[in-house]
């Protein structure tokens, strides 16, 4: 089980067979526990706001057990996502989600934090770990408006991800202008390559 008083989100979920595991992304307010039984691994809210979404990355065993939990936030009262999980072939884990503004990236068991400074809201972000929860980087695509991550997926060294936009977004020195900004925007497939 997982899961918080307040109201969570399950973002995605999947299984690697090089890693042995399962990896699980979502979402969640104030604090969010993992493990048989609510009570293990807890993870708190990145901010002070109970009222704010703060993302998750959870790896568990075939038998159900938790072996480590991570978050990314926001201290300024805003949203953070992770909607979408894959693993490349070596079983290190790769999330994607929407963050706002300034965020703040954790590793498994490690007060320190990778900070990520955004420029709109809810733009979209790739971070990828280690097989033991250990961040290994974070990249954004800056300058959209309220984009929505439908997930991810990872083949080797390269992620791709499904989204939508609104305005412009930039993925490096390509920009992308949208045709339609209504509520949904356009589609993007952002793909990165280490």
């Amino acid at each position: 089980t997982a899961g918080g008083i307040y109201q969570d989100y399950l973002g995605d979920i999947t299984y690697s067979s090089v890693a042995n595991a399962i990896y699980i992304a979502g979402s969640y307010r104030a604090t969010i526990t993992f493990g048989p039984g609510l009570g293990s691994n807890p993870l708190a809210s990145v901010g002070s706001s109970t009222s704010y979404y703060n993302g998750f990355l959870a790896k568990y065993d075939l038998n159900g057990n938790i072996q480590w939990s991570v978050r990314n936030g926001n201290t300024n009262s805003e949203h953070n996502y992770s909607n979408g999980v894959s693993c490349d072939n070596l079983g290190n884990p790769y999330i994607t989600g929407g963050m706002q503004y300034d965020s703040y990236f954790y590793s498994y068991n490690s007060a320190t934090n990778y900070y990520v400074r955004g420029v709109q809201y809810r733009e979209p972000y790739i971070a990828k770990y280690n097989t033991s929860g250990a961040l290994s980087w974070v990249i954004i695509a800056p300058d959209g408006y309220d984009e929505g991550i439908a997930g991810i997926s990872v083949k080797n060294n390269t992620a791709y991800v499904l989204g939508n936009f609104k305005e412009t977004i930039n993925f490096g020195y390509q920009q992308l202008h949208s045709t339609n900004n209504s509520y949904s925007g356009n589609i993007f497939i952002w793909r990165y390559t280490e």
